[in-house]
């Protein structure tokens, strides 16, 4: 839910289902249920309130929310969606497979990408990184990442930086041991 943005808040169960719903807040109107093209395995609100971004393993799916329809469809950034810049300008996309990150810009094309060293072709590697967030100004974003989750998975923090790409930093053990 996008909080002062809108009047309404959507709901999906992503892993789960094909299909979400939104609801009005003030009258709790449920609205018709949307039925997207393939299950997705997340999913991230804009700040405007204006565009949902499904992240899946076949393709990212944005959907408006004011001409209620899906408005792309785009198989070149399959992944999880992990966070949306402030500004609206990119749209973080961790590729769980070949194991990278994909700054997406929403008008469909691809800003950068970062990683995929790691991943022997043929293997599922299991994703760079477990949260995201941008800073306020939409000029840096911070992604972590956790050994505990197992997998390829590291306990590493990486920053992608507009003036200066992306720069890794190692971080504790979170494993607990030492």
């Amino acid at each position: 839910t996008p909080g002062t943005a809108s009047a309404y808040t959507w709901y999906a169960a992503p892993g789960y289902s094909q299909y979400f719903v939104p609801v009005q807040l003030l009258n709790g109107t449920v609205g018709s249920t949307v039925r997207l093209p393939y299950v997705p395995n997340s999913m991230i609100m804009d700040r405007t309130g204006t565009s949902l971004y499904f992240g899946s393993s076949h393709q990212l799916m944005i959907y408006s929310t004011t001409t209620n329809s899906l408005t792309r469809q785009d198989p070149n950034v399959p992944g999880q969606v992990l966070a949306v810049a402030p500004n609206n300008s990119l749209v973080l996309i961790n590729d769980q497979v070949r194991d990278v990150f994909s700054l997406y810009n929403p008008s469909g094309t691809i800003a950068s990408t970062f990683g995929g060293t790691n991943c022997s072709p043929g293997t599922v590697c299991g994703g760079l990184g477990a949260s995201a967030q941008w800073t306020p100004d939409s000029k840096t974003l911070y992604v972590t990442d956790s050994a505990a989750l197992g997998g390829n998975h590291t306990d590493t923090l990486y920053v992608y930086n507009a003036n200066t790409g992306w720069t890794t930093y190692n971080l504790p053990s979170s494993s607990g041991s030492t």
